[in-house]
């Protein structure tokens, strides 16, 4: 069946259009990007001291040589998209300049209050050239100068935009990012690579506590952390993994690997995948994929932290060795190390492949080859909505409501990087604490005070043109579905200390990958199916409806507003950023604390 790439939304067509058009006046080696096939490194770091971090970060593009934009941060030692390492309790002052062109305003249908809230005064309107930062999954308040991505608009004339926030005392330790939010242009500068990895370590009290013992590891490793994505591609059985020792909690060699996707050429044949994709800024273009070359040391044992930065892409990330998948020892998502559970060998779950949904994180251990060993880390294929054959009008049953989507997530799998390993190779990689796993979270015993429903749809407003009119919608059961607005009241009002049960369904053609600002969520249940998913995330794939079945694809999240630290307004929405940008968001009021008996009402009139 041949595959067509979906086309995109009004808005983010005329975002992504305008962003170029000012793109092309830029300095054409403000974001450079590595050659085709090179080493790969991990991104340069930035690291706390003493409690405090400080940097200045520039937002800058230029055209790539097929004059797609690029974007990126630069910060002030002319370092790429730097990764910033530190600790629970450090005090973080970012400053952040736009440097991009000035471009014209937009047409007024983005205004924010006057004057602008959370930015320097004075009339506030949506522009192309308007940017903020995002600190995805960081549990740091909604506010302005910290982590407020509603209102805040910096734009070039502006002076350096000061973010100060403090990292809580109870976040986890792990893997987190940053990365613009403008609504209506979120995907057009996160595509152009404008993002970086953001890791919470241990605190400098823990990590200097003596390491435990690392044990034996024994037997073959099977499990799985729940798939969550459907795969085009049959399920392999599990290698032999070398006798090695328990990685828990002990210093190993970390590789950081942050995957973004981009626009292809214009003129790519049908067929091409929806992006292309790079590794720490390597393009690996369609069709050959030259694949960036990773040099490691042979037959030890590492621990790689993987971010997808992609605005639109799925992940399912696999290691094969000689021919066959190599094991990978999944030890945390999202930031949060997984809970004990059954189906874990050593303490961990070993499985062949890992899925990454846009936004998501992954840490795991895995064993590197031996020397003269071939290996590589590819992505397998990711099925992301029915198969369409545009030459057979039987299989196009799009309706104005209910469109068959046209797959712009058209994801083979693809290699990605090839694995060297070489007893003489010159790289000398951060060692890094390997989380320990958590008891189940207390979340799966609280009574939540409501359930909510809330489902995915999309709609084409105009049948005959469904390439420049579909409105993406995320709606909670009995309201009317409506486009996100930047003027919009909030959807959702909770009070600081709740917790509710929110189900959400796919009635849409595609995945949709369900993500919430300034919290974690636990699953409880799959398509009305406990699951077995212990642990904490904050974004999770919803699979597409296969437009016949009488029931829609669900998930069961139990969701946690007690962190007092949160209150204000939260925005929830898909993370494939094409359908935040065209609508597919909305937001949460959390209120403060309601007090006893006004709860206990509450809880009365909810039926609880």
């Amino acid at each position: 069946m041949q595959r067509s790439r979906r086309r995109v939304a009004v808005a983010t067509t005329f975002l992504a259009c305008s962003s170029f058009l000012f793109s092309q006046n830029s300095n054409p080696e403000a974001c450079p990007r590595p050659a085709i096939g090179s080493l790969l490194t991990s991104p340069p770091e930035l690291r706390s001291v003493d409690g405090a971090l400080t940097a200045r970060l520039s937002f800058r593009t230029s055209l790539d040589p097929i004059g797609q934009p690029r974007y990126c941060y630069i910060d002030a030692d002319g370092r790429l998209a730097p990764t910033l390492r530190v600790h629970p309790g450090d005090l973080i002052t970012l400053k952040l300049k736009n440097d991009l062109p000035v471009a014209a305003p937009l047409a007024p249908s983005h205004p924010l209050p006057t004057p602008n809230p959370c930015g320097p005064g004075g009339p506030a309107h949506l522009t192309a050239d308007s940017t903020n930062l995002h600190f995805h999954g960081l549990s740091i308040p909604p506010a302005c100068h910290q982590d407020e991505s509603l209102n805040t608009l910096v734009r070039p004339p502006d002076s350096a935009f000061e973010y100060q926030f403090r990292i809580p005392a109870t976040q986890t330790p792990g893997l987190y990012w940053y990365h613009p939010h403008i609504h209506g242009s979120s995907e057009a500068q996160v595509l152009g690579g404008a993002s970086g990895a953001l890791i919470v370590e241990e605190s400098e009290t823990t990590a200097a506590e003596p390491k435990r013992e690392a044990g034996k590891k024994t037997g073959k490793g099977t499990g799985a952390a729940g798939a969550e994505t459907r795969r085009s591609h049959p399920k392999e059985s599990p290698a032999t993994k070398d006798a090695t020792t328990n990685p828990l909690h002990q210093l190993l060699p970390e590789r950081i690997f942050v995957i973004r996707d981009q626009q292809p050429a214009p003129d790519a044949e049908r067929g091409h995948p929806a992006k292309d994709l790079s590794v720490n800024f390597v393009t690996v273009p369609y069709p050959s994929y030259p694949r960036a070359i990773l040099r490691t040391r042979p037959s030890r044992r590492e621990f790689w932290r993987v971010l997808n930065a992609c605005a639109d892409t799925y992940l399912d990330l696999g290691v094969l060795v000689s021919g066959r998948y190599r094991q990978l020892g999944l030890v945390a998502f999202d930031g949060v190390p997984l809970a004990r559970g059954p189906g874990h060998v050593d303490g961990i779950f070993w499985q062949n492949d890992i899925p990454i949904p846009p936004g998501g994180r992954a840490e795991f251990v895995l064993d590197t080859p031996a020397e003269h060993v071939d290996a590589e880390l590819l992505t397998l294929g990711v099925d992301t909505s029915p198969p369409n054959d545009e030459d057979n009008p039987r299989t196009r049953t799009a309706t104005s409501t209910t469109p068959v989507p046209e797959n712009d997530d058209a994801n083979p799998p693809r290699q990605l990087v090839k694995i060297i390993a070489s007893p003489d190779a010159d790289e000398t990689p951060t060692q890094a604490t390997v989380p320990e796993l958590t008891a189940t979270s207390d979340l799966a015993r609280v009574q939540p005070v409501r359930e909510r429903r809330f489902y995915f749809s999309e709609e084409v407003i105009d049948p005959q043109h469904p390439a420049t009119s579909t409105v993406y919608y995320i709606t909670e059961q009995g309201a009317k579905p409506a486009a996100f607005h930047l003027a919009t009241a909030p959807n959702v009002t909770v009070h600081s200390g709740d917790v509710e049960d929110w189900i959400i369904e796919n009635r849409s053609q595609e995945s949709h990958a369900f993500h919430v600002h300034q919290l974690h969520f636990l699953t409880l249940q799959r398509d009305g199916a406990a699951t077995q998913e212990a642990y904490l995330r904050d974004t999770i794939d919803v699979p597409y409806w296969d437009g016949t079945s009488p029931h829609f694809p669900s998930v069961k999240l139990r969701m946690d507003f007690r962190d007092p630290n949160i209150v204000g307004k939260i925005p929830y929405h898909c993370h494939v950023l094409q359908h935040s940008d065209g609508g597919m968001m909305g937001v949460i009021e959390v209120k403060p604390k309601l007090q006893k008996s006004l709860r206990d009402q509450q809880s009365k009139s909810n039926g609880r």
